[in-house]
């Protein structure tokens, strides 16, 4: 009988340093985040721009070749996302508009009808574009539904860099580093179901660079994507604009 409570008191004891540790972790990965907000323009200012416009010109692996791509984009919050596209195929151009609002999604090719997004392809999407969205503005990570731990340092671009996990309800898990010096975004990465093919999944990581002020926060203006280690879209990012709205109408069904 003693015995059995002096287990049951070494159990407790243990699960009580374990809940200790997580605390400790989640104090450790706040006070992170908090560097990196002030870094990228203070909670207020990120805070006011809910909203953010700009413009894209870079390239995208398709098979064994490149696509030029030029892209014009407007998100508000973390569920509104609309990507104005056009992409030169073998001498000819290609356009296409996506949509995210919410729980909807469409796809516009060309001059076609607007057609209802494929869940796969919409549950893709909102996974990928919700990851850059957080590192593109930290307030969202303020909230405190989320789960943030440590990931210790590394290096990215022989550069040493702190990182959290991010951990979220129903969405996959984001790992958001930190240049050590600036405290900005410079990597985040989450493995990801990919709608196409066998659907597969895979470990996307989007680099960020190039940072510039606009109306006082920090902006990155290149974005690079590789999937699985190999490099598949680079994005030259001009004409940022941070407003406080971009207007709900820009996210209704084209």
């Amino acid at each position: 009988m003693r015995a059995g409570m002096v287990g049951f008191g070494i159990l407790c004891l243990l699960l009580g340093w374990a809940g200790q540790l997580r605390a400790d972790e989640q104090t450790e990965a706040r006070a992170l985040l908090d560097k990196a907000v002030q870094a990228a323009g203070g909670r207020e200012k990120l805070g006011k721009f809910q909203g953010l416009t700009w413009k894209g010109k870079g390239t995208f692996q398709v098979n064994e070749g490149q696509v030029a791509l030029t892209s014009e984009w407007s998100v508000q919050g973390m569920n509104q996302y609309r990507w104005d596209g056009q992409a030169e195929v073998n001498g000819n151009t290609i356009s296409g508009v996506l949509i995210l609002n919410g729980d909807k999604g469409w796809i516009k090719p060309g001059n076609n009808p607007a057609a209802e997004m494929p869940k796969e392809t919409f549950t893709f999407l909102r996974d990928e574009f919700q990851a850059v969205r957080l590192a593109q503005n930290l307030v969202f990570l303020q909230d405190q539904s989320l789960q943030l731990t440590p990931l210790g340092e590394l290096k990215i671009d022989d550069r040493p860099a702190v990182g959290v996990k991010v951990t979220r309800k129903d969405r996959p898990d984001v790992d958001l580093f930190f240049d050590k010096e600036t405290m900005l975004p410079v990597k985040c990465g989450l493995r990801i179901q990919e709608p196409q093919g066998a659907r597969q999944e895979a470990l996307h990581e989007f680099f960020f660079s190039d940072y510039q002020e606009v109306e006082g926060l920090q902006l990155f203006g290149k974005l690079v994507l590789k999937r699985d280690g190999q490099e598949i879209m680079t994005t030259e990012l001009t004409e940022a604009k941070p407003q406080e709205n971009v207007g709900d109408s820009l996210f209704d069904k084209p």
